[in-house]
């Protein structure tokens, strides 16, 4: 904003700056109180628009929405198109586009514990070719920018530029929410009402996607193919600490949470998913899957059952959650990668980033119920309960 208020007070002295030759008698000096009448208006405008359009973020002013679903609804991430789809599943539509940036592509989103809020994380960079390389999580130095948005009406309540590459943003609780800056390797503790940084804390290598856990966040260094385990703040302003760092895959992208204490870890580069034992700090043998995997999601409880979604073969892959023991597969999509659970338990959703789809699939059966177009290459994927 700085640099732009320069280039407009510079613009605006050139403009007002006299002519060479000096005009003289009582018409003369009347036509120049009016120009200098109309340009002091002029500028009085300029600066205005300008103080209007900068927000304290260094981002463009919030967009207002002004949306109003209070049932059960999707929140899906449109990289590529800078928004987020609002998906009504009473009425199996979307209720709304919410166009959040023109730079900065939705990643990741998570939902706040009272479901009034919806994180996104949005990295300046393309993350729908995948998590490595020129068309994945390789560092850039636009960074990227991280919302919090009003999950009834769409609006954007936070916004901000951490300064770095952040994946996803965390909620933590209520009040704080955590993210990871790929670039620094470190984790940054904030406030969930405006994104003021409050703590922060050095973890692995190029850190991706943090998840909010019972025992801390856990931390995917995929430079490092760690997970870091962060304690955050305690009531006495306790410091945040890496309490543990498990070894996992050689690119890990997130540590996606089940039940009973035990998250899943998928990494991307070896094909590989590392069941965690979050109480006794622990990383259980990898299995290899038989393609890319997207995210995995625990469907049923620790004793249920685990879907993973492989992104080259179009299919999801169902296993057992206890033992991960293959069950059988679900052909959906072109390239299928987020999944989400209804708050039921009896619909799992997921997006297909290649052909622009939501797809509902009956638990049960694992049969596909039905599909909605959203547009652009859907992403991540959250579901919020009816408020």
């Amino acid at each position: 904003m700085r640099s732009r208020t320069r280039s407009l007070a510079l613009c605006l002295r050139r403009w007002l700056a006299p002519g060479r030759a000096p005009q003289t008698g009582t018409t003369a000096t009347t036509r120049l109180r009016a120009a200098a009448s109309t340009r002091a208006g002029l500028v009085l405008a300029l600066l205005a628009a300008g103080c209007e359009s900068a927000d304290p973020s260094g981002l463009p002013p919030p967009p207002v929405f002004n949306l109003d679903v209070r049932g059960d609804t999707l929140f899906v991430a449109l990289g590529p198109m800078g928004s987020v789809a609002v998906v009504d599943l009473d009425a199996w539509k979307v209720a709304g586009t919410l166009a959040l940036s023109t730079k900065y592509q939705p990643h990741h989103l998570s939902v706040s514990p009272d479901r009034r809020r919806i994180g996104v994380g949005a990295p300046a960079i393309d993350l729908s070719g995948g998590h490595a390389g020129h068309t994945g999580h390789a560092a850039d130095p636009a960074g990227g920018a991280l919302y919090i948005l009003d999950s009834q009406k769409g609006d954007v309540l936070a916004q901000g530029l951490p300064g770095g590459t952040a994946h996803n943003l965390a909620f933590v609780d209520d009040t704080r929410v955590g993210y990871a800056l790929m670039e620094s390797g470190r984790v940054v503790l904030a406030a969930a009402a405006d994104l003021q940084p409050s703590a922060e804390v050095a973890v692995g290598a190029a850190p991706l996607e943090v998840s909010a856990s019972s025992v801390g966040l856990l931390v995917a260094n995929s430079g490092s193919g760690s997970i870091s385990v962060v304690s955050p703040p305690g009531p006495d302003s306790t410091p945040p600490a890496v309490s543990a760092t498990l070894p996992v895959g050689m690119n890990p992208i997130a540590a996606w949470l089940g039940s009973g204490n035990r998250a899943y870890v998928t990494s991307e580069s070896d094909k590989k998913l590392i069941a965690l034992a979050l109480a006794e700090r622990k990383a259980e043998p990898a299995v290899t899957l038989p393609g890319q995997p997207g995210q995995a999601l625990e469907v049923g409880g620790p004793t249920g059952e685990l879907w993973v979604a492989l992104e080259d073969q179009g299919k999801t892959l169902v296993l057992g959650a206890a033992d991960l023991a293959v069950k059988g597969e679900i052909v959906v999509g072109k390239k299928p990668h987020g999944l989400c659970l209804s708050a039921r338990g009896y619909t799992v959703f997921l997006t297909d980033e290649a052909d622009g789809r939501v797809y509902s699939i009956d638990v049960r059966t694992r049969a596909v119920l039905r599909s909605l177009y959203v547009g652009g290459a859907p992403n991540g994927i959250v579901f919020r309960a009816a408020l």
